[in-house]
């Protein structure tokens, strides 16, 4: 009950003070001043940009389907499972399949046989043939003899490759009943997350039926609404486009922005796209995106350091070290409207600003409404009086 009586009485001394109202020392005493760091809010001339927003897709997205007709015996994933390329999704029943090569196995142990003893055939037709071509040399036999063994030996020749034939038909529908047996496994074809199930358990599917629905993960394309207008400044390979994820709060580095030359008849939009890496799984399907593309225009702009800025539920806003007309400063916080990314520095619109304002660039996460502040040297930053 105490520190929320101390906070009550300090907001009422800071609204006190706000207001103009003079209060006695005594009664402005409060906690001592939070040590922060300010840079100042600078006036720069800069290639405008234009705020378009649009939505995370996925790079990739399957209705995993079934090659082959059968009864389900088991879905092994659910909605919302991460999966790796090649992890099994389903399994059909393969007990009929499986008889079937078992068959095909015992008949190729026949064709064997049978090829063996027409190559024994055939060997044995060519010893004849080539006994008689030596009698057949010295006219110790009738020539009908030479040609009547001759065309046995082709005969047995025919029925040799007859055999061999059989047996590597044979042997070819054995490797596809061993594919076939593979594809009643249905795995992953890419690393994702699992968003819908078409099928159960005994269930029957026939050839080309969608089991189950995947989407890609590690990447997401970030499809940007830009006007029609700015598509000549969009045109070449080396377009470039700042994202901002929503949900996250993050924004990338600019990265290759590809557009796709389609516009919309309706809001003469075209779709933008840019690829965003997500090693760490942080994004998903359908979050809204805000990108900063180029206008072909300069202006001049306020900017701010990006440490400089926080985020509510409301919106970005920055911290204004205002004085406190008492020689100190309070943390005055002063919503923005971000315009787009410049470096290290952030082109805004903010009422309340402006060129020259020192704001919180540090220690500022610390803070609360018109908390009273001091400022702190750092080597690499100027001070306010700098």
């Amino acid at each position: 009950m105490g520190p929320n009586r101390n906070s009550l009485m300090l907001l009422v001394v800071l609204t006190t003070v706000a207001a103009g109202v003079a209060v006695t020392p005594t009664a402005a005493q409060g906690p001592p001043a939070t040590a922060v760091l300010v840079a100042p809010v600078t006036e720069e001339t800069l290639a405008e940009r234009r705020q378009v927003t649009g939505e995370l897709r996925a790079v990739a997205r399957s209705l995993v389907a079934t090659i082959e007709p059968g009864l389900v015996r088991a879905v092994l994933v659910e909605a919302g499972d991460v999966v790796r390329a090649g992890d099994p999704l389903a399994r059909l029943d393969r007990r009929r399949l499986e008889l079937t090569l078992q068959q095909l196995q015992l008949q190729a142990l026949v064709a064997k046989a049978v090829a063996a003893a027409r190559q024994a055939e055939l060997d044995m037709e060519t010893r004849d043939v080539e006994a008689l071509r030596t009698l057949e040399a010295r006219s110790a036999i009738n020539p009908k003899e030479l040609l009547d063994a001759e065309a046995e030996m082709r005969i047995a020749a025919a029925r040799r490759d007859e055999a061999t034939h059989e047996l590597g038909t044979n042997e070819s529908m054995q490797a596809l009943l061993r594919t076939r047996l593979s594809d009643m496994e249905i795995t992953a074809p890419f690393d994702g997350v699992i968003v819908a199930k078409h099928t159960e358990s005994g269930q029957w599917v026939a050839e080309g039926d969608g089991l189950v629905e995947i989407v890609a993960t590690g990447a997401y394309d970030a499809w940007l609404d830009v006007p029609q207008r700015y598509a000549p400044t969009l045109r070449g390979s080396d377009a470039r486009i700042r994202v901002l994820v929503d949900a996250t709060g993050v924004t990338t580095e600019p990265l290759a922005a590809r557009v796709v030359p389609r516009v919309d008849a309706a809001a003469r939009t075209f779709p933008v796209r840019v690829r965003l890496d997500d090693p760490a799984g942080t994004l998903a399907e359908g979050m809204s995106v805000t990108g900063w593309v180029p206008t072909g225009r300069d202006g001049a702009f306020l900017t701010v350091p990006r440490d400089a800025l926080l985020r509510n539920d409301i919106g970005f806003y920055v911290y204004l070290a205002r004085p406190d007309g008492a020689g100190g400063h309070q943390a005055t916080p002063v919503s923005i409207r971000l315009l787009f990314e410049a470096g290290a520095r952030v082109a805004i619109e903010a009422r309340g600003l402006s060129a020259g304002d020192q704001i919180v660039v540090e220690g500022n996460e610390r803070l609360f409404p018109m908390m009273p502040i001091s400022f702190q040297e750092s080597p690499g930053r100027p001070g306010p009086d700098a």
